[in-house]
């Protein structure tokens, strides 16, 4: 004859801390990736912005050869636009 033991587990409350911790990581990682996605979005613009101002320095320079070299200024005005463009 075999003999087989079986126990009932006792029911046990999760602390009341659990809760409000479990809330303020949810929380705080949420913050961590809102600020994550906001520094990602000033790097971008300030390449962006970089991008331009170097283009606009381009076309200045390309101005000063329009009345010497018009073909090469044409040149340096679309790698200026090219230049903007670039992702």
């Amino acid at each position: 004859m075999t003999t087989l033991t079986t126990q009932n587990p006792i029911a046990v409350a999760a602390p009341p801390a659990a809760a409000w911790a479990a809330n303020t990581w949810i929380a705080v990682s949420r913050a961590g990736a809102a600020l994550q996605a906001w520094g990602l979005h000033r790097k971008e613009r300030a390449e962006l912005i970089g991008r331009e101002s170097e283009a606009n320095r381009l076309r200045h320079v390309a101005q000063g050869f329009m009345s010497s070299d018009p073909h090469f200024a044409a040149d340096l005005f679309a790698a200026a636009d090219r230049h903007e463009r670039t992702d």
